[in-house]
């Protein structure tokens, strides 16, 4: 069944939660739902937009939805899977004039929803912001050998010459967008995180998630950077809250299937994200953004001959080298009008649903 339309004179909740999910009943199960119910704040609704093949997810949903006769709680099978497809189509449905992206994995502490209302509530002016993020990597089997002494010598100094900045041993954006940081301490942000992310829904009606981020696979990447960061280039407002905190707690597991397929993909949406959200406001960063992309690929040459017996090191070349080349061929020189485009293709009717909401 579709997921039915609230009535005309029900009063709309101040918050949509939106979590969108694909064979991740266990995160919903364990993380995400079980922070809403315990939420302080209680004028919110829930949906949540599945592209799992089963019904393990719709089966928490309901029960979640049993146990919180209190909140609107709303289910729908995704007719389109892929997270970019999957938020463009669910916020469509959402009512409340804050609209709340999580993740499936994503806790919220119980005072977050309402340290949200407060933000937006005290800048009638502001059009997105987050919670305090606390972003929590899965473990991941590191190499047991250490790489000596010169190499590390070597790889630091390329790092620094070419990548620019360092974060926690992670990359970080430096071609012209800023700096990619998680948001922990109360202040303005140029782009907010898919896990962590809230919107004036008046500010965000008729913009898309970008569909071409799935290209390879429907776990995008860079779709919730590349929409937030869109916003803060066009002189929209968004901060980081005061209060809260979200806890990310990131399920283990190569999302993308293979290291190669993990490469083209970071290579593909890395510079697409430069191509639609620094390059139309920017154009001097096409320097920097060619020397980082070839930074990086030359990072992976290193990595590749300092162990050349290890085939994967070689795959993450390659799948780099497609990715790149790929967007070169499809999306540096494209039309500005193909963009343009992507904010005004219909979406798909609501799928089969469960919901708890009134008629």
């Amino acid at each position: 069944m579709n997921i039915p339309k609230p009535s005309a004179s029900g009063a709309a909740p101040a918050v949509s939660v939106i979590i969108v999910t694909k064979n991740r009943d266990v995160s919903l199960k364990t993380v995400s739902l079980p922070s809403l119910a315990r939420q302080v704040f209680k004028d919110f609704e829930v949906i949540v937009w599945d592209a799992s093949p089963g019904e393990e997810s719709r089966e928490v949903v309901g029960a979640f939805a049993a146990a919180t006769p209190g909140v609107s709680v709303r289910y729908a099978k995704a007719l389109r899977a892929g997270i970019a497809s999957q938020r463009n189509d669910s916020v469509e449905t959402a009512r409340g004039e804050i609209v709340f992206f999580i993740d499936d994995d994503s806790e919220v502490s119980p005072d977050g929803l309402g340290s949200l209302i407060e933000m937006f509530s005290d800048d009638p002016a502001l059009a997105g912001g987050c919670l305090p993020l606390d972003y929590r990597w899965p473990e991941e089997s590191g190499e047991t050998a250490p790489p000596g002494v010169l190499y590390s010598f070597l790889v630091k100094r390329y790092w620094r010459l070419f990548i620019g900045q360092e974060e926690g041993g992670r990359f970080i954006r430096s071609y012209g967008a800023g700096p990619s940081r998680f948001p922990k301490e109360e202040g303005p942000i140029d782009h907010l995180w898919g896990c962590d992310m809230a919107f004036r829904r008046r500010a965000i009606e008729g913009r898309r998630f970008e569909e071409r981020l799935q290209r390879y696979t429907g776990t995008a990447i860079e779709e919730d950077d590349l929409f937030s960061h869109l916003l803060y280039r066009e002189g929209f407002k968004m901060r980081i809250a005061k209060r809260g905190l979200v806890i990310h707690r990131a399920a283990p597991g190569n999302r993308f299937g293979s290291p190669f397929n993990d490469s083209r993909v970071h290579a593909y949406n890395s510079a697409l994200f430069w191509r639609k959200g620094v390059f139309p406001f920017n154009r001097g960063s096409l320097f920097s953004f060619l020397w980082v992309r070839a930074g990086v690929f030359g990072f992976m040459l290193l990595r590749a001959a300092h162990r050349p017996w290890q085939r994967e090191r070689w795959q993450i070349v390659s799948g780099y080298a497609r990715g790149f080349a790929a967007f070169l061929i499809h999306d540096m020189f494209a039309h500005t009008a193909l963009e343009a485009a992507n904010l005004t293709r219909p979406l798909a009717a609501d799928g089969p649903g469960y919901s708890n909401a009134a008629d």
